[in-house]
């Protein structure tokens, strides 16, 4: 008899109580959390290595144009990009139909330019408004790499959590 009392009284009781549907969505918000943090620190880092790799594929494609050429008086990004050691995932082409270099930051921007003369000819690389800290581990990187002879980070003006990274790359030791 008690028996059968039990089993009614679980055919009566359908559903969830409160107090289970509240511990289920604390579990299932606490996992969301959990996953969302994983993915945008593992596509940080992601964007992270890219920009390193293109700065490694642009300091190539210079030392591939010092190889016929006497120093980086004419370099500019269309240059970099027609010696072909950049690699296609940093180039897109452009409204007018030019190649162009794509930074891998939304937003960015990235610049090859000449400075100096002759023997002290140099090329600078700019990539302008990365996030502050991919600036700074740039600069790390490129501190005291054998062709490069300065890297630094300036703050954005127009964004105080972003800055631009200048590393200047001499023709002279040129690998």
């Amino acid at each position: 008899m008690v028996i059968l009392m039990k089993l009614n009284r679980l055919k009566q009781q359908r559903g969830f109580s409160i107090l289970e549907i509240i511990l289920y969505l604390a579990v299932a918000g606490v996992l969301t959390i959990a996953a969302t943090k994983y993915f945008n620190s593992t596509e940080r880092e992601q964007l992270d290595s890219q920009n390193v790799r293109m700065v490694q594929e642009m300091i190539k494609a210079g030392t591939q144009y010092l190889a016929s050429n006497p120093d980086y008086s004419s370099v500019s990004n269309s240059v970099l990009i027609d010696t072909g050691a950049i690699s296609s995932e940093f180039i897109q082409t452009g409204t007018k139909g030019t190649k162009e270099l794509v930074a891998p930051w939304p937003n960015s921007t990235v610049m090859a330019t000449p400075t100096g003369s002759g023997s002290s000819s140099a090329m600078k690389i700019t990539l302008s408004n990365i996030p502050s800290y991919v600036c700074q581990d740039l600069v790390n990187k490129y501190q005291s790499v054998g062709s490069t002879s300065g890297s630094k980070c300036t703050a954005n003006s127009s964004n105080s959590t972003n800055s631009n990274f200048d590393l200047s790359v001499n023709a002279v030791d040129g690998n």
